[in-house]
Formats: structure tokens, C-alpha cells, sequence
């Protein structure tokens, strides 16, 4: 991990995921600051202003926020950068969102989305494969005690377990033999 490098892109910017600016005498302090952020992820600095800005994404995650600024580079943090969705502070919007951040080799796992952008991060199991929350593996009780969960991308069905009736989601009773 320590011969890793990241390459300053010329004349690129993220835009809409800068969360932090300022005026810095060179670059290097622009890295610096952004080390010093959690949160950081990446930064853009401008040559001609000295200004700094620190993203909360990569290019990665956002590319279509990676835009054409003449006179800016752009660099993705490479010390101790968090993984996205990896803290409460820094939760994606999406799963497939960390999976364009970290690379096709994420983990399926519990990661920290905020899908609304409410500012309240929620822990949820991120199937990787399928790119999608598994309601029925977060233990959130999305159906009923006496019904089974199944997981289906981008939803999920409750069915009451032999024995019972009722629409699986609320309510199952027991059927009287």
C-alpha cells in the first residue's frame, strides 16, 4: 500500500461534493488540510487563486460531477482516506454508489447510506453483487415474526410461514387446524 500513487488530473474539478475551501500558498497544503478532514476524499486546487477545495467523493463516485476547469487539478486522497460508507459521517447515497467509489472488489457488508440525503445515516447490509440494500439481512423487521423475507433487487416480499395467514408485511396469524 505504501508504493500506491495518485496522479493530480490537469484541467479537471469535482464540483457539488466540495464541503470545505480555502486560500493555500501551494498544493501540498491543500493535501495536508485534507488529511486532516475525516471526511475528505478528494481535492481540487487552483493554480492561479492558490484555492484549495476538499470533496467528500472521489471522481469515482461521482463522475458525472467531473467537469472541464481550466487552471484546477484535481487529486483523490491516498493516505488514510475512509472508505465511503464506511463511518456514520461519511454514508453514500447508495450501494452501488460505494461500489463506484471502492472499486468492483467491495465487500458485501454493512455500510452507511443516507438515500434521502436527510443527514441520517442508516447502518444497512449492501448486497455488492446486486448493487442493493438486503432488507431481509438488516434486521430492520420489515415483515412480520411469523413470515419469511425474501430479498428482490430494489425491493423486497414478506410471505407468512406455513400455518399462518395475513399479508406477511404486518400481521400472520396462526390458522386454526
Amino acid at each position: 500500500d505504501q508504493c500506491r500513487t495518485e496522479v493530480n488530473i490537469q484541467g479537471m474539478a469535482l464540483k457539488r461534493s466540495v464541503f470545505k475551501r480555502w486560500s493555500v500558498a501551494a498544493p501540498h497544503l491543500c493535501d495536508v488540510k485534507c488529511g486532516q478532514e475525516t471526511t475528505c476524499q478528494s481535492y481540487n486546487y487552483n493554480r492561479k487563486y492558490k484555492i484549495c477545495e476538499l470533496n467528500n467523493r472521489t471522481k469515482e463516485a461521482r463522475p458525472e460531477n467531473f467537469l472541464s476547469a481550466p487552471a484546477w487539478f484535481y487529486i483523490r486522497r491516498l493516505n488514510g482516506r475512509a472508505p465511503l460508507g464506511s463511518i456514520p459521517d461519511l454514508p453514500a447515497l447508495s450501494c452501488r454508489e460505494i461500489k463506484a467509489s471502492e472499486g468492483k472488489d467491495t465487500i458485501s457488508g454493512k455500510y452507511w447510506l443516507d438515500p434521502t440525503g436527510s443527514g441520517k445515516a442508516v447502518f444497512v447490509y449492501c448486497d455488492m453483487i446486486n448493487e442493493d440494500i438486503d432488507e431481509c439481512n438488516n434486521h430492520s423487521h420489515v415483515c412480520d415474526v411469523n413470515a419469511n423475507c425474501i430479498n428482490i433487487n430494489g425491493s423486497h416480499n414478506c410471505t407468512c410461514k406455513e400455518g399462518y395467514i395475513g399479508d406477511g408485511q404486518s400481521s400472520c396469524k396462526g390458522t386454526l387446524d
